[in-house]
């Protein structure tokens, strides 16, 4: 999964079906950046230890707690494939 969002170190934190849509020409976009991170600010807009997104589509790190990267986007998008 290659995209903008990635590239600007940012995570959304809840990709799931209703914040996918897929274009005429099959691209898909992701949607509803509400509870988005910059991975490189050292602003929290969250406090510690809150769960944010959709259980059913978090990776084991965001359920744990633990700090998320571009990786847990790619975990939870795979988790809209199956």
């Amino acid at each position: 999964m290659d995209c903008l969002m990635h590239r600007e170190n940012v995570v959304h934190r809840d990709i799931k079906p209703s914040n996918i849509i897929v274009g005429e020409i099959e691209v898909s976009k992701i949607l509803d950046f509400g509870i988005a991170k910059l991975t490189q600010s050292n602003v929290n807009l969250t406090k510690p230890g809150t769960r944010m997104g959709s259980v059913s589509y978090m990776s084991p790190e965001q359920i744990l707690n633990k700090e998320v990267d571009s990786r847990s986007d790619i975990y939870s998008m795979g988790g809209n494939i199956i």
